[in-house]
């Protein structure tokens, strides 16, 4: 592992590999793991002026390895899934609305559009986590719409974690403490963004049904030593309130995890 090395030797090395990712289609690269990982991300733009319009602004991520086999396999995935909604877009030239908007129009009120990003992609034993933040607006809508999207893999072998629920062998018992966790986070937000007496009973009844089974936890990253769970705006709480998350350490749920996945995370270490 050269990168964990003391010294200009690993260094210079480090920098050589980011300098030759970074050549490659005007990419941003960086070093994950510095022994196995490293990963490129390359920007997609393209606009249409019309009545609608669109503008797409996406973020590709691809994951690149000497050590693990087979990682063609999700950037095959996380392409097709980050690409596909930006394809959807280029429809709107074939349902031009006359009837409702003009040239004359604003261009922003006339234009659709569809942007995704991401943060830097974490390793945590032989688990990848990556999370997208995505954004669509519908030309002339009041808002935008937000909402994530996760990709959680296995590296060896390659094979992709799609449920959170995946983790646990006792199901009932996790999703409830997951779901205690969760709801006073996002109650504790609350409070920090609105003062005493919120939330109020029925924005406990949304925090409630927001997180009322495995499926409302769909959106999730895996860190060394947490679990991060993503809510989107209406999920827990009124648009206005914006998105939310939960975090779960994992020594507080240890006892519940499926022992493959324990030593997939070299939990402990």
């Amino acid at each position: 592992c050269i990168f964990e090395r003391d010294g200009d030797t690993g260094k210079k090395i480090e920098g050589a590999l980011r300098t030759q990712m970074s050549r490659l289609g005007g990419s941003t690269a960086n070093i994950i793991d510095a022994s196995t990982i490293t990963w490129q991300s390359k920007k997609h733009k393209y606009s249409w002026d019309g009545i609608p319009g669109y503008d797409v602004d996406y973020e590709i991520l691809s994951i690149f390895s000497d050590f693990y086999d087979g990682l063609d396999e999700i950037n095959r995935v996380i392409s097709g899934e980050v690409t596909t909604p930006a394809l959807d877009f280029k429809s709107i030239k074939f349902y031009q609305m006359p009837d409702m908007y003009n040239f004359g129009q604003n261009r922003h009120m006339r234009t659709s559009w569809y942007s995704a990003g991401c943060g830097a992609p974490n390793v945590s034993g032989r688990i990848l986590s990556i999370a997208y933040s995505i954004d669509t607006y519908g030309a002339g809508a009041a808002h935008p719409n937000h909402w994530f999207q996760t990709f959680n893999f296995v590296l060896d072998p390659v094979m992709r974690i799609r449920s959170l629920r995946e983790l646990f062998e006792h199901h009932e018992k996790a999703l409830e403490l997951i779901q205690e966790k969760c709801r006073k986070d996002i109650i504790s937000e609350l409070e920090i963004l609105n003062g005493p007496g919120l939330p109020d009973n029925s924005m406990m009844e949304w925090i409630t049904q927001g997180t009322k089974n495995w499926e409302c936890f769909d959106q999730f990253s895996l860190n060394k030593e947490y679990i991060t769970i993503l809510f989107p705006p209406y999920q827990v709480a009124a648009y206005a309130f914006g998105s939310f998350s939960a975090s779960i350490a994992y020594k507080e749920i240890i006892d519940l995890m499926r022992e493959p996945f324990l030593s997939l995370f070299r939990y402990p270490s």
